[in-house]
């Protein structure tokens, strides 16, 4: 099943699609972020409450690009 929202960060528009797969990606990928094209991915084959942190993890990857992965894993999962 594909699942696809809108949400807005700052002034821009992403198109969160909640899919098993896309392109560049494998089933234990839990999210991407891909600029050019607008998209924010979730892998819906993750439990909810994974998918709500994935979501908060790649928000803050467009929030800021620059913050180290390791530190973005930690926060994402603290905010949530």
């Amino acid at each position: 099943m594909i699942t696809i929202n809108k949400l807005k960060i700052g002034g821009h528009e992403y198109k969160v699609v909640y899919a098993p797969n896309w392109e560049g990606s494998n089933n234990e990928d839990c999210g991407e972020v891909k600029y050019t094209e607008g998209t924010i991915y979730i892998n819906n084959l993750l439990q909810q409450s994974e998918q709500e942190a994935a979501l908060f993890h790649e928000i803050m990857h467009v929030m800021n690009k620059t913050i180290d992965h390791v530190l973005l894993d930690s926060l994402s999962e603290q905010f949530y």
